[in-house]
């Protein structure tokens, strides 16, 4: 099994290197003994500055891969154009692909481990390993740590994206992208349940396993409003000129079972169209609202038409 583990760094007022260097050194040191998982580790830069990226080049060589973006983009779309791009140059070979946020640190060295053997039972396309912060556990979820058994969460329910892997069969599912790209800044999590329902998948969360968060290192969404000038809150902040009511009050979204933002009631999935509050009952109908209005279409982004730079540090 070869996976693939993004470390998603940004920079605009600081910078951040020295704590970059624990992180990654962490994501190299895992323990994978025993095992036939190989991880492939690339770093995922936005704007951050070239003494940064020589000094992560100098101290790990050719351990990582550096992609670099200098246009600003949310990390949504960075982190789905870093795999694409990876994909590219060394084929589709990948079982699953590791977000982690600039902030973590992997404390515990079964991390990339425990992901693949939960990936390989094929009853997962999400898996998350929880923080020692800003798990947004108790919001969604009632509770604060999951401990002795894995969790399997809700559709409609969610928690915090900082440590986390997106199946290859997912990726694939919604062309060629891990995560839904319309976002400005806050509420992607939230559509998460309802991604995995609709190729009948789960997203769970892996008992015990706790790793190390500095909570907003780079800055959340840095360079994006968190809130939109135009609707006055957080949840219709969307990119491209999209309006999120247009989903929230389209019947075929409601009735194929879309939710969105559930926590704050924003729009409530309907639960008779899922099976054990998780399997679509109509996967195909969920899977395009999914497509429709979670995901950027050609003629708002294409993705070939954004410049980076491969490993030239």
């Amino acid at each position: 099994m070869k996976l693939l583990t993004v470390f998603n760094i940004c920079q605009k007022d600081r910078d951040n290197c020295n704590d970059y260097i624990e992180s990654i050194r962490s994501i190299l040191d895992q323990n994978l003994e025993g095992t036939d998982i190989e991880n492939k580790v690339v770093v995922s830069a936005v704007r951050n500055s070239d003494t940064c990226l020589r000094r992560l080049r100098s101290e790990f060589g050719d351990k990582i891969d550096i992609i670099y973006y200098g246009e600003i983009w949310t990390v949504n779309i960075t982190f789905n154009k870093t795999i694409q791009e990876v994909i590219k140059r060394f084929g589709g070979i990948f079982s699953g692909y590791v977000y982690i946020d600039s902030g973590v640190t992997l404390i515990d060295r079964n991390v990339i481990k425990t992901m693949g053997e939960l990936l390989k039972t094929d009853l997962y396309s999400m898996i998350t390993i929880q923080t020692d912060n800003d798990n947004g556990f108790a919001g969604w979820l009632g509770f604060d740590l999951v401990i002795d058994q894995d969790f399997t969460i809700p559709v409609g329910r969610a928690c915090n994206l900082h440590c986390q892997l997106f199946s290859n069969e997912l990726f694939e599912a919604y062309g060629g992208r891990a995560m839904p790209d319309v976002f400005a800044a806050y509420c992607t999590e939230s559509v998460f349940s309802f991604m995995n329902s609709a190729i009948h998948k789960k997203w769970v969360v892996a008992k015990d396993i706790i790793v190390r968060h500095h909570h907003g290192l780079d800055g959340g969404s840095m360079y994006f409003d968190k809130s939109s000038s135009k609707f006055g809150n957080s949840w219709n902040n969307l990119l491209f000129g999209r309006n999120a009511l247009d989903f929230i009050n389209d019947p075929e979204a409601r009735d194929a079972g879309l939710g969105y933002e559930e926590i704050n009631g924003v729009m409530i999935h309907k639960g008779d169209m899922y099976e054990y509050d998780v399997f679509s009952k109509d996967q195909d109908r969920l899977k395009r609202a999914i497509l429709k209005y979670l995901f950027s279409n050609p003629g708002e982004l294409d993705y070939s038409n954004i410049t980076c730079t491969y490993n030239t540090w």
